[in-house]
């Protein structure tokens, strides 16, 4: 049997080096929180620095590139499922109510899905939701699936066609 895994923030860092390779030319923010503040909590702060305090209340996303002609929000899953493809449909839908980004808003937003484990089935529904599905796999992720249950170091077996 294998030994107990213990958490590592494995994503963060897939994201982190992921950017670092491939949008080194952009302005990358990570961990970014989306969408309006919560109304029903604005009415007990005042203005100005105490309405950041209600960001904790916003999702976030892995990451966003900013390019001058566009915007790259990404998500990042070592084993990626269905899920992701709804998480950035609706941080998508954040971007645009996020106060932070406003001066953003009219350049294109891409979505990229960044994973290191093949899922057959998700990168195919990836490309019908418009999404860029990206594989990219650093040496040191193949040492932490070595550390999964066969069944975990795949993805769907299933394709869609």
């Amino acid at each position: 049997m294998k030994g107990k895994r213990g958490w590592e923030p494995r994503e963060l860092r897939l994201c982190s080096e992921y950017i670092r390779t491939f949008h080194w030319k952009a302005r990358c923010l990570t961990r970014v929180r989306l969408g309006k503040y919560p109304s029903e909590l604005l009415k007990y702060v005042e203005a100005g620095e105490e309405v950041r305090l209600l960001t904790v209340w916003r999702r976030w996303a892995d990451a966003i590139a900013i390019y001058p002609d566009r915007i790259i929000l990404i998500e990042c899953a070592i084993r990626p499922n269905v899920g992701k493809i709804a998480q950035l449909k609706l941080y998508k839908m954040l971007f645009y109510q996020t106060p932070e980004f406003e001066h953003l808003k009219n350049l294109p937003l891409e979505l990229e899905l960044v994973y290191a484990i093949e899922d057959p089935a998700t990168v195919e529904l990836c490309k019908e939701e418009g999404i860029r599905p990206v594989y990219f796999k650093p040496a040191w992720v193949e040492s932490y699936i070595n550390l999964l249950f066969p069944y975990e170091r795949r993805g769907s077996i299933q394709e869609i066609k």
